[in-house]
C-alpha cells in the first residue's frame, strides 16, 4: 500500500471509533495494572512475613547477650 492510502485509511476513522479504541486501550491497561498491583501486594505481604521472622530472631539474641554479659562478670 502506498503511504497516501495508509494515511487516508487512518484519517477515515470517525471520532467515535477513535474514542472507542481509546476506551478499549484504557480498559486493557486497567486490567493489566490490577494484575500488577495484586502481584505487588502479594510480594509486600511475603516481605512483611520475612521481616517479622527476622525481627523475632533479633529479639531472641538479646537474652543471649544479657546472659553472656552477666556470666562474664560472675566468672
Amino acid at each position: 500500500m502506498s503511504a497516501k492510502k495508509k494515511a487516508s485509511l487512518k484519517s477515515n476513522k470517525t471520532p467515535t471509533s477513535k474514542s472507542q479504541e481509546a476506551l478499549s486501550e484504557i480498559k486493557t491497561h486497567q486490567r493489566e495494572c490490577a494484575i500488577r498491583y495484586e502481584y505487588i501486594e502479594k510480594r509486600l505481604d511475603e516481605g512483611s512475613a520475612k521481616f517479622k521472622r527476622l525481627e523475632m530472631l533479633i529479639w531472641g539474641v538479646y537474652p543471649f547477650i544479657l546472659v553472656s554479659v552477666v556470666l562474664a562478670k560472675i566468672l
